[in-house]
This record gives structure tokens, C-alpha cells and sequence, in this order.
């Protein structure tokens, strides 16, 4: 990691890990959080100096350590949950040269055991992920249900031949959660679960916010 930040001068360099989850359902949310993560955070666009894309990870996140006085380090982001998320924006602000990269095989990371566990461990920064706007977590929830989940579920209840233009979308859908799959050493079959996945992202989306106003 070292020697790639020093021979391409890369200020900051996050890596995604590899994320060890027990049972056939959790990898396949695994998968799903992996595709809004990507397009959340556009990393193909993240080493464009031109592009405000920035990404950061609990992981690793390696920083020059000049860079890191020069932003004043977590003095601004003490209090965030999405702390590593942010470092990555504050960085990129500044300036600064950012790289992520794939650490599949290199980097593996211990998440949670079971989906109760994991609701209660997302609960701290799925929230936070929209700067705390009711508003957008309000239209990313339903647009998720429009784009991701409403496909499977039209191509049963619609007439034909709409059924088959929803079939389209639905099977584009699995193909990227497969392809992801694939690339995150997890078994391709977890692809299957993507719709059912999302609808699990969304339920803790609202529950995080709500626990946020009445706790």
C-alpha cells in the first residue's frame, strides 16, 4: 500500500476489505451494500482530481501524515459516526490526490454474526450516511423500492406483456449483484437475494432515523 501511494503520490488511500459474514443471507447483504456503497460513493470517480467524489473506509485509510496535520486530522469529524467517510471528503476538499482500491484476498474484516446484530450495528451510521436529511433518506428509500425491489414484484402482478418489460430491469439487476458477487469472493448465488436484501436496507434506513428522533 505504501509503495502504490508513494509511486503514484496518492495523499490518501483506502482499500475495501474482504467482509467474513456466517450465514448465506448476510454475505448477500454484504453484496447489496457493496452496490450502494459504489454508487453512493462513485468511486470510479474518486481519483479525478476534477470530480468532488471522496471515500473513505473503517478498514483502511492510509493518509501522508503532512496531509493529515493539514486537514487537522479528526478534529472536525470527532463527533461522526461515519468518521472514516468523512476523512475521505475533508481530504478530497483540501485537494489532495485520493485512490481506493479492491484489497479482495488482502484485506479481510470480521463484520457481524447474525441479522439482529447487524441492524443494531448499522443503526449508528445509516443515518448519518445522508448528513441526518429526513428528505433524502425519505427519496433514497422509495426510489430504491421503485428502481431495485418494484421490478420483481410487477413482473407477477402486471398484465403481460408489461410484465416482461419489468423482467428486463429485474434480471439487469441480478446480473450486477452476481457480477459483485463474483468480485467479492462471495458465492454468485447470493445475487438471487438482492431484492429481498434491498427491502432489508430500506427497514433499517427508517429505523435508524426514527430511533434518532425518539431516543
Amino acid at each position: 500500500a505504501i509503495g502504490y501511494a508513494l509511486a503514484n503520490q496518492v495523499d490518501h488511500l483506502t482499500i475495501t476489505p474482504d467482509s467474513i459474514m456466517p450465514s448465506w443471507f448476510l454475505q448477500s447483504f454484504v453484496v447489496t451494500f457493496a452496490a450502494y456503497f459504489t454508487l453512493f460513493t462513485r468511486i470510479w470517480a474518486v481519483s479525478n482530481p476534477k470530480s468532488q467524489a471522496h471515500v473513505g473506509n473503517g478498514a483502511f485509510n492510509l493518509v501522508r501524515g503532512e496531509v493529515y496535520r493539514a486537514v487537522e486530522g479528526h478534529q472536525r469529524i470527532r463527533m461522526r459516526p461515519d468518521d472514516d467517510l468523512k476523512l475521505g471528503k475533508i481530504i478530497k476538499v483540501a485537494g489532495y490526490r485520493q485512490h481506493l482500491l479492491h484489497g479482495t484476498g488482502l484485506i479481510v474484516v470480521e463484520w457481524y454474526h447474525s441479522f439482529r446484530e447487524m441492524v443494531r450495528g448499522l443503526e449508528k451510521n445509516l443515518f448519518s450516511g445522508t448528513d441526518y436529511s429526513v428528505f433524502l433518506t425519505v427519496f433514497s428509500s422509495f426510489l430504491s423500492l421503485l428502481v431495485n425491489v418494484w421490478p420483481y414484484i410487477a413482473v407477477f402482478v402486471v398484465p403481460a406483456p408489461a410484465r416482461w418489460i419489468y423482467l428486463a430491469p429485474a434480471c439487469v439487476l441480478w446480473f450486477m449483484a452476481w457480477f459483485l458477487a463474483r468480485g467479492m469472493n462471495v458465492h454468485p448465488s447470493c445475487a438471487l437475494a438482492f431484492p429481498v436484501t434491498v427491502l432489508a436496507l430500506v427497514y433499517m434506513q427508517w429505523r435508524t432515523m426514527l430511533l434518532n428522533f425518539y431516543h
